[in-house]
């Protein structure tokens, strides 16, 4: 076949002029090729080397919350599409929000058995308002938590509660489970162990340390207890909306 080498060389040369090298390199072998970023590239949607859907997350992301979920989870999730097909064939159920009317039509019929999609404005107070319901309250207990619910269940009666909350012990009580399993609309979801930064409440608690919390000094659990009142007051008039991860 004689000696190639001078045409090798004379590709390369042209390739490193080009700048056209590195790219055919990283197509040929590299990380983002094993992840299957030029075939999300190519078919502009969130997808792996072979296709498969994928969340539209960082790759470090994926692997990381992919070890921590487990067959018997129930996943809530913001948003739909291929990451809810993804978390489906991971976990025992997810239920994702939607509040685009044509992407939901689209999506429903893409979903497994064990995952549903539901459709809601985006003008729905409940889900996509960023509305803080509070109360004060001395001690963390399950007496407390659950009439805590109760309270929730009052104010919105007639509208499906989806909860989230991290993995205490005071809200898997068995007095809590027998309660719940009498509201067919309110469902109790767990952010994973060591996860609570998913947790949006964990993010709102950051704000109000912030705000309130930091620096501050107070005569009495009364007058911090007012003063909570009236900072959630005035932040649900003029503040509330929307956490958005980027």
């Amino acid at each position: 076949m004689g000696n190639n080498k001078p045409i090798r060389d004379f590709f390369r040369s042209i390739l490193n002029k080009t700048d056209l090298a590195g790219i055919i390199q990283l197509y040929v072998n590299s990380a983002i090729k094993d992840n299957g970023w030029f075939k999300s590239y190519k078919t502009k949607e969130s997808v792996d080397k072979n296709g498969n859907p994928i969340p539209w997350n960082t790759y470090p992301f994926l692997s990381f919350i992919e070890q921590r979920l487990k067959p018997e989870f129930d996943v809530f999730e913001y948003g739909s599409g291929n990451s809810t097909i993804w978390y489906a064939q991971k976990v025992n159920s997810i239920i994702a929000v939607e509040h685009n009317k044509e992407w939901y039509e689209k999506v429903k019929l893409m979903l497994p058995k064990n995952a549903e999609v539901v459709l809601s404005s985006e003008t729905d107070s409940a889900i996509y308002g960023g509305e803080i319901t509070a109360r004060t309250m001395k001690s963390n207990n399950a007496d407390n938590f659950l009439s805590f619910l109760k309270k929730l269940d009052r104010k919105d009666r007639n509208k499906n509660l989806h909860i989230i909350a991290d993995n205490l012990a005071v809200h898997k009580y068995k007095e809590v489970k027998n309660w719940l399993s009498h509201k067919r609309k309110i469902t109790l979801h767990f952010s994973p162990t060591y996860s609570s930064w998913l947790n949006q409440v964990k993010m709102w608690f950051n704000i109000l340390t912030k705000d309130v919390i930091r620096g501050g000094i107070w005569t009495s659990t009364t007058q911090l207890s007012e003063q909570l009142r009236e900072y959630i007051k005035t932040y649900n008039k003029t503040r509330a909306k929307p956490f958005q991860c980027t």
